[in-house]
């Protein structure tokens, strides 16, 4: 059997291959009873952030545990929706390659052991999987590993749980529904609103039982009415603190959190460039996580080698498939000296916090002089330190890139509670294509809002039903055609921004602003105005004139039937 982070290819020892050594050099792998040198070509990399922590007197429990889990356990196969069958016990991580995205223009290997990617090279079981391969067929994977960061301040101490390099976050073996779930939109059971009978087994509730192999809802059904996103969607579960997690981490202290991995693909011409994800992230721990922080840590290697690759980051506004303009925030790498071939990244899609972090790291350099970040503190000050790494111009000399980009803070996590990141792995063959495809993803997962309670005065412009990851069908009322023009200045701003509009006609005009939820936070503006332009300020109070907090806003504006909502970002 192999483990995350353990060569099956040498029995009698414990090599963690998690980071490059420079080709040529000679790994050394140690056992209580053995000490091999291991040549590799090209070298897999060896885990700064696990050989630190351990120490000898944990090899033999490791290699006692490899034993074990060895006998009991084979490497699981992800689970279709429509194969009524549990998976067995000791079927639970997914460590041959078999969930891979593969309807889209790239394919892409996911797990429910952390790892996003194959870590091509090295000889692992999943090793040979589409690690985003762009183009299908071509055998270049422009991804090595990827994994999602959570970090928080618990009992004044901060703490990161990591998908990678080190897979803290993992799926309870002990836990033989545990597996990775595959379905699609055309599945019986997982239809979604607006699609008919999105209330599958027609009970009054929609989505109530989610495909893992349970049965959530307490009715003798099992995954009979979920919510299937895109043309291929897979959903896994996995936490910080299971059994396996502690054993092999056991320097690491768990935040007690629950990690749902939802991840999805299309096949449209405008939607086929990347994949999506969505984590729910729960804290299942007695403490307050307190100012979290999300991320995603990706290690590109483009055109299948980690050498001669540049990072790049696009900060602004970009053209959907809907003629819409969205905000987006996209790390990416590119081979140096590169305008076309492929360029791979990561965006943000959601919540609307927008980045509060990009770095990028090189070389085996220490963490202050741009390496890795390899504890916990430095996981956490890369998350939270609220700015973007310049990027060297392209004519320069490239290297081994990581990236991590992140959102937060988010609102502190009691126990219970939860919080969702959305974002997007994106290829393209020029930068262009890539900012198009990254804008693409994120109008997708904007998503869509409903009215289906048919009360005008909830939600935005009425439409209370948020469905997030969803085709927008065809531009939002107002805009070009409503003749009503409605812009912020700054934006994002702090502490106030000006408003600016015109009016095709004189009468009573609202401007109301609301937060995500669609509550109301605020009316800056209800009065009779003349046509033509117009422009007031808002103060970014409240409606009890208390300053709001960082975020996004929806920003209102209605004269009659005409309406015009925009977004603007408060930074505090």
């Amino acid at each position: 059997m192999w483990l995350p982070g353990i060569d099956s290819g040498h029995p009698a020892s414990l090599c963690f291959a998690l980071r490059r050594l420079p080709q040529g050099r000679t790994a050394r792998c140690t056992s209580p009873t053995d000490s091999t040198s291991v040549s590799h070509a090209p070298m897999t990399r060896l885990a700064t952030s696990l050989t630190t922590r351990w120490r000898n007197s944990v090899m033999t429990t490791l290699l006692m545990l490899a034993v074990v889990l060895s006998l009991l356990f084979s490497p699981a196969t992800a689970v279709f929706a429509e194969n009524a069958a549990a998976p067995d016990a000791g079927r639970v991580l997914v460590l041959d390659g078999s969930a891979v995205h593969d309807v889209g223009a790239t394919h892409l290997n996911v797990t429910n052991w952390g790892l996003i990617g194959a870590r091509p090279g090295t000889g692992a079981p999943s090793s040979s999987a589409p690690s985003l391969e762009f183009p299908v067929g071509s055998g270049a994977d422009h991804l090595w590993a990827a994994g999602l960061w959570v970090g928080g301040i618990v009992d004044g101490v901060p703490l990161v749980s990591t998908g990678q390099y080190s897979p803290e976050l993992l799926a309870d073996p002990d836990d033989p529904l545990d597996t990775i779930y595959e379905s699609g939109p055309g599945q019986n059971r997982g239809r979604r609103y607006p699609m008919p009978n999105a209330d599958d087994d027609r009970d009054g509730q929609e989505d109530e039982d989610p495909l893992d192999g349970r049965d959530n809802d307490g009715d003798g059904l099992i995954d009979e009415d979920y919510a299937a996103v895109g043309k291929q969607y897979m959903r896994a579960v996995m936490r910080d603190d299971t059994p396996l997690a502690t054993t092999l981490f056991p320097d690491h202290q768990p935040m007690g959190i629950e990690v749902v991995q939802e991840s999805f693909q299309w096949t449209k011409d405008a939607l086929e460039d990347f994949v999506g994800f969505r984590f729910t992230i729960t804290n299942r721990g007695d403490s307050m996580i307190e100012q979290p922080f999300v991320g995603m840590f990706a290690d590109f290697d483009m055109d299948s080698s980690s050498e001669n690759d540049l990072p790049g980051l696009y900060d602004g506004a970009a053209t959907a498939y809907d003629g819409s303009l969205v905000d987006l925030t996209l790390g990416y790498a590119y081979k140096a000296g590169a305008t076309d071939g492929a360029f791979a990244g990561v965006v943000i899609a959601g919540p609307d916090l927008g980045a509060s972090s990009f770095q990028h790291y090189s070389g085996n350099l220490p963490f202050d002089q741009g390496g890795d970040p390899t504890n916990d503190a430095e996981r956490y000050e890369s998350l939270s330190m609220n700015a973007f790494d310049p990027v060297p111009s392209p004519g320069g000399g490239g290297d081994d890139i990581r990236l991590l980009i992140a959102a937060g803070p988010f609102p502190d996590l009691g126990p219970g509670e939860s919080i969702s990141f959305d974002l997007a792995l994106v290829v393209g063959e020029t930068e262009d294509q890539l900012i198009q495809n990254a804008a693409n993803a994120v109008r997708l997962a904007n998503g869509q809002r409903f009215d289906r309670d048919g009360d005008l005065s909830t939600g935005i412009d009425g439409r209370e039903f948020h469905v997030p990851w969803y085709e927008s069908k065809g531009r939002k009322p107002g805009g070009r055609h409503s003749g009503l023009r409605f812009s912020a200045n700054p934006n994002p701003f702090n502490p106030r921004a000006e408003l600016q509009f015109v009016l095709p006609v004189s009468g009573a005009t609202r401007i109301d602003v609301y937060d995500t939820r669609g509550r109301l936070v605020a009316n800056v503006l209800d009065q009779v105005m003349a046509a033509g332009p117009g422009r007031v300020v808002w103060d970014g109070t409240d409606i009890a004139s208390r300053e709001v907090s960082s975020g996004v806003y929806f920003l209102r504006l209605r004269q009659g039937t005409l309406t015009e909502t925009i977004r603007a970002v408060v930074v505090r």
